[in-house]
């Protein structure tokens, strides 16, 4: 099986699970993809924003959840640790120490955005508060990015022809999310030695 047959089938027959799966793994490079997927008119964008909400609540969740219980300030030590307390710091300047402006700034930057959660949990915030806050965050996270995504499809659909087949319509994929995490990778090492 090739992988245009795998992604037909993994797209057609089970899209509600290959979108809650894909979001609650890898966040919002796949929901790039998928908004791409949309805008060729592969995927319903209902079904993008139902279950890509639930698989990334879901995800952020657990994190938070880890946060709580596996994460203890003497078992942590290193170069990550460091960097870790010197970006939240920078993030609770920036915030003026408010809890959902700072998991709103961070939900753009993946790494980030899970430290700002394991963060958040081990300062004490409550389950309840934080689901309160993820809601929204995640609604305006998601627009935006299924709204890249699908604008690159839409467009990439009005040249189908000239792609001529599925494989190097993969291959714009895979150039998209390269450029995105490029871009991410910058903007993240610039705000590292801003930090």
């Amino acid at each position: 099986m090739d992988i245009q047959a795998l992604i037909s089938i993994l797209l057609v027959d089970f899209p509600v699970l290959t979108t809650l799966l894909s979001t609650l793994i890898f966040g919002e490079e796949v929901v790039v993809i998928l908004g791409f997927v949309s805008g060729l008119g592969m995927l319903s964008l209902w079904i993008l924003f139902v279950f890509g909400f639930i698989g990334t609540f879901l995800s952020d969740l657990l994190w938070f959840v880890v946060g709580k219980t596996a994460f203890r300030e003497k078992k942590i030590h290193g170069k990550m640790h460091t960097k870790y307390h010197r970006f939240m710091h920078h993030v609770n300047k920036i915030a003026s120490n408010n809890m959902f402006f700072a998991l709103f700034i961070t939900r753009f930057f993946y790494f980030f955005r899970l430290f700002a959660i394991v963060h958040l949990s081990r300062l004490g915030m409550p389950y309840r508060k934080f689901m309160i806050y993820e809601i929204p965050i995640i609604i305006i996270w998601l627009i935006i990015f299924v709204a890249i995504g699908w604008f690159f499809g839409n467009t990439a659909l009005q040249y189908l022809d000239i792609f001529g087949n599925m494989q190097k319509v993969i291959g714009v994929i895979i150039l998209i999310l390269l450029v995105f995490l490029l871009i991410k990778s910058v903007v993240r090492k610039a705000w590292e030695k801003n930090a």
